[in-house]
């Protein structure tokens, strides 16, 4: 089986506030990831990890990586830069594109790029929005080309909008997503166009 998951920050005490996280500490939010992802991963399974899984030393997170069950691949997020993020994984890509449903999907850290010219909007409003993370890591966005894209990044609560799936664990309460669940949106969202 596949399953998906993003934004882990093993590791990171901040994201406990920044994403409002209901674990004590840093130690209680990594057993936590681990107990839950191991509750679906088998060993025989493989987890995409799609971006910003590690903020610890390399050897810490190899002990993390060692008590995390199947084929580790990490699709590279901002936070997962140089070597030594990268070391211990089964497989390391930027992106990559699936066939699920008998659609393509494609995966990557961050979600579509922002059409950069329909920010419908005078440009003194622009001055007062927050452009920045509209074309934040622009470079590293996959262009929407009508496919359906799996992503983290937003540390959003939401799980599907359109054809974005997001499988940050912020928003599936720190559980791995299975491609089946994935699947089952897509047919779904196929059968009501």
């Amino acid at each position: 089986m596949l399953y998906f998951t993003s934004d882990t920050h093993f590791g990171h005490a901040a994201v406990l506030d920044f994403c409002d996280r209901p674990f004590k500490d840093v130690r209680h939010m990594e057993e936590q990831l681990i107990k839950r992802i191991n509750s679906r991963v088998k060993p025989t399974d493989t987890l995409v990890i799609v971006g910003d899984g590690f903020f610890t030393s390399s050897g810490q997170r190899h002990k993390i990586l060692e008590k995390i069950n199947g084929t580790k691949v990490l699709v590279q997020g901002n936070h997962d830069k140089g070597k030594t993020q990268i070391k211990g994984f089964d497989l390391t890509v930027q992106s990559m594109d699936l066939l699920i449903a008998g659609k393509r999907v494609s995966v990557s850290h961050y979600p579509f790029k922002p059409e950069r010219f329909k920010l419908r909007m005078p440009w003194w409003r622009a001055l007062f929005c927050d452009i920045e993370n509209l074309v934040r890591f622009y470079h590293k966005r996959l262009k929407d080309e009508g496919q359906y894209l799996i992503h983290g990044h937003t540390h959003s609560r939401k799980r599907f909008e359109g054809r974005l799936l997001h499988v940050g664990c912020d928003a599936w309460d720190y559980y791995p997503v299975s491609v089946t669940q994935i699947e089952s949106y897509i047919a779904k969202r196929e059968n009501n166009l």
